[in-house]
């Protein structure tokens, strides 16, 4: 009886063992995956206007704790973005605010704030007009943001 008591406890060591090693090697793949060497060649550049909203939209979100597939919280922030732009129509949120509160056993809340914001007016740029805007004082301000949409 101690025997095989001792016998299906070695097993099942074993097979946790397998399942979580089969887990982090999959994961790993799909890590790997995802690096790819890309050579970029711009052939136009083109400006937009940025239109944004006068009034902060929110969006909050809650989870309880996962053991097999944990989602980091940087992840969840990012996904918590794409979700109310999506709901509000807007292309980027500016000045995200995040509050996150941790729940007990693994789980939390986390809310987003920000300045919905959409692209208006596109067109392209002549290379007189890149040159003049690359040397103009608003290139470094922090103001200008290259995006490749």
């Amino acid at each position: 009886m101690f025997r095989h008591f001792v016998f299906c406890l070695i097993f099942c060591c074993f097979l946790i063992g397998g399942v979580f090693s089969a887990y982090a090697e999959d994961k790993e793949q799909q890590t790997l995956s995802n690096i790819v060497n890309v050579e970029t060649t711009i052939t136009a550049v083109s400006a937009a206007d940025l239109e944004i909203a006068d009034e902060r939209v929110s969006k909050s979100t809650t989870w309880t704790l996962n053991f097999l597939s944990g989602t980091a919280l940087e992840q969840r922030k990012a996904n918590l973005i794409i979700e109310l732009c999506r709901e509000v129509g807007a292309d980027v949120l500016v000045d995200p605010q995040f509050t996150y509160s941790k729940r007990m056993l693994g789980g939390g809340k986390l809310t987003v704030s920000g300045y919905p914001a959409t692209y208006k007016n596109f067109r392209t740029m002549t290379d007189k007009q890149v040159d003049a805007f690359i040397t103009s004082p608003e290139y470094n301000t922090g103001k200008v943001v290259f995006i490749n949409k």
